[in-house]
C-alpha cells in the first residue's frame, strides 16, 4: 500500500506530508488548491517525466518521496524489479532541478527511470477524468481480458512462437545489402570477442585491480600506518593491550562479588581477543606490500588496457564478462542468417501452421471470456444508474483461416490473431463505441469505475488512485459511486480526489487540501480531518462555504449511513 507522500517545493506545496491508510482515503478541497497535483507527484516519484514548472517559485529543486509497504510476494519484488527489503518498506525519491531529474532512488539507492516505470505499473493505477490511462489501449484491454479469463500462459506461449516465426521471416526477407550489413556486423562482433579473449578478464584478480594499484602505489604510507597501529595496540610500553591487561588484573580480585564487574571483565577479555586479531591483521597487511616496481607497472598497464577495451565496448571493466556473453549471443544470432534459405522456409511454414492453430484456439477462449466480462461490467453499470448500458468485448480478426500464412506475421501481432476492443452502448439503440470514443464525461467515469470493479481481481496494482473520476456525475449518483469505491477498497487500497460529499463521507480517512498565505506567499497545506472538522468539510461540499445546521445534519446523516460516524474529537 501507499503509506505516505512527501512533497517539498513542488508547485504550490512548500512542504507537505500526506499520510494514507489501507482501505479508502479521500482528498477534498477547493478548486485550484492543488488536489490534482498529487496524482502528478506520485507519477513523478515513480519515474514520470518532469518539467521546470513543477519547481516552486524561488526554489532550486523539487523533491518528492512516495513510501510504499510491499510484501516479498508482491510482483514488483518477486520479479526482481525492486530489491528485497527487510522492513518491506520502499521509499521512492525524486529530485528535479531545472526540469531534469538529477536523482531517481529507491531506499536511497540510484534507480533508472525505465526500471521505475516497469515497477510503477505493478504498484499503482492512476485514473483521471477523461484520462483512461492504459485501459483505453487495445493491447492492455487484451492483457486484462487474458487475466480475467486466466489465459496468460496460453498468450505467452503464442507470443513466444510468434517471435520465433518472425525471426525466420526476417531472415528470408533480408536483401543482399542487408545480408552484407549483417556479415560486416558479424565480423565486428567476432573481432571484439577476440579482443576479450586476448584480454582474458578474470573477476578474481581484475575486479579489485584498481584498489590494489592504489594501495601498492602508497605502500610506504600504508605500511607506516600499519606499523603505528601495531605499536599503539601492542608494542609500546603504554600500548592499549597492556593497559587493558593491567585493568583486568586490578578488577579480577573483586569480580566474584559483583555481577557488574564480572560483566565488565568478560567484555574486556573479549576486547583483548579482538585486539589480538587486529594486530594479526595489521602484521599481515604490513607484509602484503612486497611488490616490485615492475610488477606495479604491469598492474597499471593491465588496468589501462582493460579500461580502453571497456570504453570501446561501451561498458565498465567489471561489465566485460557480461558484455562478452551478450556478444556471443549476438554472434550466434547473426551467424544463423548464413544458413540455407530452403531449410529456413520449410521451418517457417511448419511454425506458421502451429501458430495459426494456437492463435485460433486462443481467440475462441478470449471471445468466451469477453462475454463473461461484458455481463460482469453490465451488472456494475446497473448499480451506477446505467441499467440500459451494454458493455461488450469485440474481437476484430487481423488474420483468418484461409488467408496466406505469411500474412499472419504482417497483419496479426504477437498479441494474437485479433484485436480486442472494449466497447459500450450507454443507451438502447445507440451504436457501441470504444472506450476512447465515449463522449459523455459522466458515462466515461462510470464506465471506468464499473470496469475497475469488475476487473478488481484481474487488475493487479494494489493501489487505485482516482483523480476526480466522479467529475460530471451529479449528487444523485453519489451514494452509488461511494458504494463502488468502498467495495473496491476491500480488495485494494483506494485513494480518490472527489467533489461528492457522499464519497467523502464513506472514506476511512479524509484529507483536506487548502491554500494558505504566509508572509505574502501562497502555499498548499494538507490536513487529516476528523470529528467536527470533517463534518464541516462535508457540509461545505454539500452547500459551499455558507454552511447551515441543515447541511451539517445532512453531512452527519451521510457519515452515519456509510459507517464513518461517530468520529474522534467529535
Amino acid at each position: 500500500m501507499l503509506e505516505e507522500l512527501v512533497l517539498e517545493n513542488y508547485v504550490l506545496f512548500e512542504k507537505a506530508t500526506l499520510a494514507f491508510t489501507d482501505g479508502f482515503t479521500v482528498i477534498s478541497g477547493q478548486t485550484g488548491a492543488g488536489k490534482s497535483l498529487i496524482a502528478g507527484a506520485i507519477s513523478l516519484a515513480l519515474g514520470g517525466r518532469a518539467s521546470p514548472e513543477i519547481i516552486r517559485s524561488g526554489s532550486e529543486s523539487a523533491e518528492i518521496r512516495a513510501v510504499f509497504s510491499l510484501p516479498d510476494k508482491h510482483p514488483a519484488v518477486a520479479s526482481g524489479l525492486l530489491p528485497r527489503d527487510e522492513d518491506q518498506r520502499y521509499i521512492f525519491e525524486r529530485i528535479i532541478r531545472d526540469g531534469k531529474s538529477n536523482r531517481f532512488a529507491v531506499n536511497a539507492k540510484p534507480f533508472s527511470s525505465t526500471s521505475l516505470k516497469d515497477a510503477s505499473e505493478l504498484l499503482i493505477d492512476i485514473a483521471a477524468q477523461n484520462e483512461h490511462t492504459r485501459l483505453i489501449e487495445p493491447a492492455y484491454q487484451r492483457e486484462l481480458l487474458d487475466r480475467f479469463g486466466k489465459l496468460e500462459k496460453e498468450a505467452a506461449s503464442y507470443a513466444e512462437l510468434y517471435h520465433k516465426a518472425m525471426s525466420l521471416y526476417d531472415r528470408l526477407r533480408a536483401s543482399d545489402s542487408e545480408r552484407e550489413r549483417i556479415r560486416i556486423k558479424l565480423e565486428q562482433v567476432r573481432f571484439h570477442l577476440k579482443e576479450l579473449d586476448d584480454a582474458g578478464y578474470n573477476p578474481e584478480t581484475d575486479a579489485d585491480l584498481d584498489d590494489r594499484i592504489r594501495l601498492y602505489s602508497n605502500a610506504a604510507e600504508v605500511r607506516s600506518v600499519c606499523e603505528q597501529g601495531e605499536a599503539i595496540l601492542y608494542e609500546d610500553e603504554d600500548a592499549i593491550q597492556n593497559r587493558l591487561g593491567t585493568l583486568i588484573e586490578k578488577i579480577h580480585p573483586y569480580r566474584e562479588n559483583s555481577a557488574a564487574l564480572r560483566g565488565a571483565t568478560d567484555q574486556l577479555d573479549t576486547m583483548l581477543s579482538a585486539l589480538d586479531e587486529a594486530v594479526r591483521f595489521l602484521r599481515e597487511a604490513t607484509g602484503g606490500f612486497d611488490i616490485s616496481e615492475n610488477e606495479l607497472d604491469e598492474m597499471v598497464e593491465r588496468s589501462e588496457r582493460l579500461r580502453k577495451l571497456a570504453r570501446r565496448l561501451d561498458c565498465t571493466p567489471d561489465q566485460l564478462p557480461e558484455k562478452e556473453e551478450k556478444l556471443r549471443q549476438e554472434e550466434e544470432n547473426l551467424a544463423a542468417w548464413e544458413t540455407d534459405t530452403t531449410g529456413v522456409r520449410k521451418q517457417l511454414h511448419e511454425l506458421l501452421k502451429d501458430l495459426a492453430t494456437m492463435g485460433q484456439e486462443l481467440c475462441a477462449k478470449r471471445i468466451k471470456a469477453g462475454k463473461k466480462l461484458g455481463k460482469a461490467v453490465d451488472a456494475e453499470l446497473a448499480d451506477l444508474d446505467m441499467p440500459q448500458a451494454n458493455f461488450s468485448v469485440t474481437a476484430e480478426p487481423q488474420w483468418s483461416e484461409g488467408d496466406d500464412l505469411e500474412r499472419l506475421l504482417t497483419h496479426a501481432s504477437s498479441g494474437g490473431l485479433e484485436e480486442i476492443i472494449f466497447r459500450i452502448a450507454p443507451n438502447p439503440g445507440e451504436t457501441a463505441s470504444s472506450l476512447a470514443e465515449t463522449a459523455s464525461g459522466g458515462e466515461s467515469s462510470r464506465t471506468m469505475l464499473a470496469l475497475k470493479t469488475a476487473l478488481s481481481d484481474a487488475h493487479s496494482p494494489p493501489v487505485l488512485f482516482f483523480d476526480e473520476i466522479d467529475a460530471g456525475i451529479g449528487g444523485r449518483l453519489g451514494d452509488a459511486i461511494a458504494r463502488k469505491l468502498k467495495a473496491l477498497s476491500r480488495k485494494r487500497q483506494v485513494i480518490a480526489i472527489t467533489h461528492l460529499p457522499q464519497v467523502a463521507a464513506s472514506a476511512d480517512r479524509h484529507l483536506a487540501v487548502a491554500k494558505h498565505v504566509n508572509k505574502g506567499r501562497t502555499a498548499t497545506i494538507v490536513r487529516i480531518l476528523e470529528g467536527k472538522e470533517r463534518l464541516e468539510e462535508i457540509a461545505a461540499m454539500i452547500r459551499g462555504e455558507e454552511r447551515t445546521d441543515t447541511t451539517r445534519a445532512q453531512a452527519k446523516e451521510m457519515m452515519k449511513q456509510h459507517g464513518s460516524w461517530p468520529q474522534p474529537n467529535k
